[in-house]
């Protein structure tokens, strides 16, 4: 099941105005364990083409909106900051999101503007609900 941050994904998908097949492919996006780590996964799993993916969302998203690839990322960023506050060390994160240390840090730098050393359990949950309200704001086009 997925956490509360997760769950604001899903109603924020829930009440977009979204063609039904990208609605089902963001919902699977939302609620997979590990998180989908990019727009041919997501394909693959909904057995359509990234192509297709891509361009129901730039239809729904507008112009201003970021890809749908960011929207994928943004999703790992919220588990990998679950887990951390959840006390867990980054390698045990990597390992369990099978993602690398660079990805991991990548990921942090664009979405937490943090580095890995920034972010101690302890903090990670306060740097979440910074993270999401960015989101909110980053992905409203599509979902408000």
């Amino acid at each position: 099941m997925p956490c509360e941050t997760r769950k604001r994904f899903l109603d924020w998908v829930a009440k977009a105005r979204i063609e039904k097949g990208l609605r089902e492919a963001l919902v699977t996006a939302c609620t997979a364990e590990p998180p989908i780590p990019s727009v041919n996964a997501l394909a693959r799993r909904q057995e359509v083409t990234p192509r297709w993916l891509d361009e129901q969302w730039r239809r729904s998203a507008g112009i201003r909106s970021p890809p749908l690839k960011t929207f994928l990322e943004a999703l790992q960023v919220v588990r990998i900051l679950e887990l951390r506050a959840a006390r867990l060390e980054w390698a045990s994160i990597c390992r369990q999101l099978n993602i690398s240390e660079s990805t991991l840090r990548r990921r942090i730098r664009f979405f937490a503007d943090s580095s890995l050393s920034q972010i101690c359990p302890e903090d990670a949950q306060a740097i979440l609900f910074e993270v999401v309200q960015d989101l909110a704001a980053r992905f409203a086009e599509i979902f408000e």
